[in-house]
């Protein structure tokens, strides 16, 4: 093997420590960046060159070596479980906040939560049946009643407030979806450039990579790599990323639910299926719970209405009054006293017969209600149906943390599991920098001896 064999084969020594040592400077730069997965180089022996004569090796050691590639350390396997199970963690910890968010707003146990306010405004009857002929008393239980048709209003405002806030969060959500796809459709795009061109977009990868796990989390996607490099995502079963193109989706008011926003695809009009993540959890607590807490208070609210109203039309007032409802409105968004009982306290009926002022027995007919079977198809209270419906909003509240909690849990174990392979490790970098500093000085050697005997061959050798 000739001298300049030698020098050419240090020079690739040379060049493959200083690839080493860049891909090592470049993990530790990045060892606290987002989704950045750690690079290593590929080597590979030059063999020996090929006689042109005699189609065999010409020497029988080789001329150095060579970084074939710089790959990125990835797992796909842990990196399509993380999407999944973060997918369902974020739509636990989205219907999870919802829930805990609507159980601070009903307030119960409290005294300003409807549970006390109809407990006063029966009570406030059951005083009245005592002394009817007294008008402060007869000012007590309309005034409780305001206090307590106030209170149906406040919760039923409160509830349709969250609902709105829950749907302009879905709306919000379908927007980042859609900007995050469009993201991945265009690193797709420079994704497959660099391949043809024979590079390798390590950190381009990185940043689809990012994407897709943010992706995942809000909607529950699924993508698959495609042999030239591009990644297929689709939703529910449908196509949102593909290549280097996007398809949209959008919101539209639905007129079956309330004009609240559903998600179609903008191009066709479809309507899309989010399995999980973040905005399926947003969509079960605006059309499931929410919802259901709003019919439930609407219909306590209409089934006291109907029964309070039936017992004070029965009865008389001081001036023979009779025939009244106590309440106006059909549900928690109407309900409200009748102006004529608040302008006329003489009117409200205590008495069930006429000419009785000393009479209270329709006063207590009222306060009977609060005991009455009038709810769930006549097998409840009002009480019991509002105990019930606290309690069921309870159980789903502590559910849905036990379930977002377990879930987190498995998420970071394989998030663990994934930085373990992918995540940058200080220490064996340093290692991998000092192993490509010895061997960068250990070819720089190479090069100076060679360097060396060929100035003793040029410049030192006698010619005869």
């Amino acid at each position: 093997m000739s001298i300049s064999v030698s020098l050419n084969t240090g020079v690739t020594g040379l060049m493959a420590a200083q690839t080493a040592m860049d891909t090592a400077a470049h993990n530790i730069a990045n060892a606290s960046t987002d989704g950045f997965s750690r690079q290593r180089v590929d080597f590979q022996a030059i063999p020996p060159p090929i006689s042109a004569y005699s189609g065999m090796p010409g020497q029988n050691i080789g001329l150095g070596v060579d970084a074939t590639n710089i790959n990125r350390i990835r797992d796909l396997l842990l990196d399509g479980q993380y999407r999944q199970t973060n997918a369902l963690d974020q739509q636990y910890t989205a219907q999870s906040s919802a829930l805990q968010q609507l159980q601070a707003l009903l307030n119960e146990p409290g005294d300003t939560g409807l549970q006390a306010q109809l407990a006063n405004f029966f009570n406030a009857f059951r005083d009245l049946s005592g002394q009817p002929e007294s008008l402060a008393a007869r000012s007590a239980a309309i005034q409780q009643g305001q206090t307590l048709a106030t209170a149906f209003n406040r919760v039923h405002n409160l509830l349709v407030q969250q609902q709105q806030d829950l749907d302009t969060g879905v709306v919000s959500l379908v927007a980042q979806v859609n900007s995050d796809a469009q993201q991945i459709a265009a690193l797709n795009a420079q994704i497959k450039i660099a391949m043809v061109s024979g590079a390798q977009p390590n950190d381009l990868m990185d940043q689809r990579d990012l994407l897709l796990d943010k992706l995942a989390g809000l909607a529950g996607t699924v993508s698959t790599i495609q042999p030239d490099g591009s990644v297929t995502v689709t939703l529910g079963g449908q196509t949102l990323v593909a290549g280097n193109t996007a398809n949209a989706l959008t919101t539209v008011p639905d007129p079956s639910n309330n004009n609240l926003s559903k998600i179609i695809w903008q191009a066709t009009s479809a309507p899309a299926t989010v399995p999980s993540g973040q905005i399926a959890g947003t969509l079960a607590a605006r059309d499931g719970n929410v919802a259901q807490m709003i019919g439930n208070i609407d219909a306590l609210a209409s089934n006291l209405i109907s029964a309070v109203n039936a017992a004070h039309a029965a009865g008389y007032g001081l001036d023979n009054s009779t025939g009244l409802p106590f309440f106006t409105g059909t549900d928690a968004a109407t309900i409200a006293v009748n102006p004529t009982l608040v302008g006329s306290p003489q009117s409200l009926a205590t008495s069930d017969q006429p000419n009785q002022p000393g009479n209270g027995n329709a006063a207590t007919n009222i306060a009977n209600v609060q005991s009455a079977l009038i709810m769930s198809g006549g097998t409840a209270t009002l009480d019991d149906f509002y105990r019930t419906t606290i309690a069921t909003l309870g159980v789903a509240t502590q559910q849905a943390q036990t379930l977002q909690k377990n879930q987190d849990a498995l998420v970071k174990q394989i998030d663990n599991q994934r930085q373990s392979v992918a995540g940058v490790s200080i220490d064996e970098e340093m290692t991998n920098l000092q192993k490509a500093q010895h061997a960068y000085e250990a070819a720089a050697r190479v090069v100076e001896i060679s360097d060396s005997m060929l100035d003793t061959l040029i410049n030192h050798m006698l010619i005869p």
